[in-house]
């Protein structure tokens, strides 16, 4: 069955995108990601946002929950024990052994949830390897390509962790029908590293991750004065440039 995908931005309850196939009403969307997605720990509650925003538009989210990986906390020792012996890592979930692990979990969950769209938030592996009949959206702020040598997880890994990283990803991209990134940047990426036909990308800015939306008049009634109040919210205070937004407070 072909599917004609709509797809906007959707900005009320803290929703990230709005993403159905033409002729199902009260589609049921299967939420699969590196971790549990109805989770608000996973991945800064991304996911979790993502279902919420969702459910209004006629969806029924059904969320598969964590995900079983075989090789996961045995690569996280092996990389504790190179970190220390040699200086080489390996980044858990980054493996086609783990990729495997996460696509046997994943396909019996979706036999299980019966789903009319398979949607994965994050993490190429989980995607790689999965077989399904369904239409697959798929949603990252980011390549693997894009990724090494900057995120600290990804940083100093080994040559063939690093081959089996970019195999993983060009395999989820191929496997996916719609391609949802946040920023040209990533999609870019996704064209010019990976060869993602085009005609399948979106770029949807992700919404921000909170329950309940401050109204638009409330924020421009708001007094204000001379001062300058700025918030700063993150959980990796190095990684989310928490140095820098100190310094631009103080400057």
């Amino acid at each position: 069955m072909a599917y004609d995908w709509t797809v906007g931005v959707v900005t009320s309850s803290g929703g990230l995108f709005l993403a159905h196939a033409t002729g199902l009403s009260a589609a049921r969307i299967a939420m699969l990601g590196s971790g549990d997605t109805s989770d608000l720990l996973t991945w800064s509650g991304t996911p979790f946002h993502m279902a919420r925003a969702l459910a209004p538009h006629a969806m029924e989210i059904r969320h598969a929950g964590a995900l079983a990986s075989g090789g996961h906390h045995r690569l996280d020792r092996a990389k504790q024990f190179w970190r220390r012996l040699r200086g080489i890592r390996f980044a858990p979930l980054h493996t086609d052994q783990d990729a495997l692990a996460l696509a046997e979990s994943a396909n019996r969950k979706i036999a299980e949830l019966a789903p009319d769209v398979v949607f994965v938030a994050g993490g190429s592996s989980v995607l790689a390897r999965l077989r399904t009949k369904k239409p697959v959206v798929y949603t990252s702020d980011t390549t693997a390509r894009l990724m090494f040598d900057y995120h600290p997880s990804f940083a100093d890994l080994s040559r063939r962790v690093r081959n089996q990283q970019h195999e993983l990803e060009q395999a989820a991209i191929d496997r996916a029908d719609l391609l949802l990134y946040p920023t040209r940047w990533a999609a870019r990426s996704a064209t010019e590293h990976y060869g993602a036909n085009e005609a399948k990308i979106v770029v949807a800015p992700y919404g921000a991750n909170l329950s309940v939306l401050p109204s638009r008049e409330s924020v421009l009634k708001r007094d204000t004065n001379n001062t300058c109040e700025l918030l700063f919210v993150a959980t990796n205070w190095p990684l989310k440039g928490g140095p820098i937004a100190l310094d631009a407070a103080w400057t």
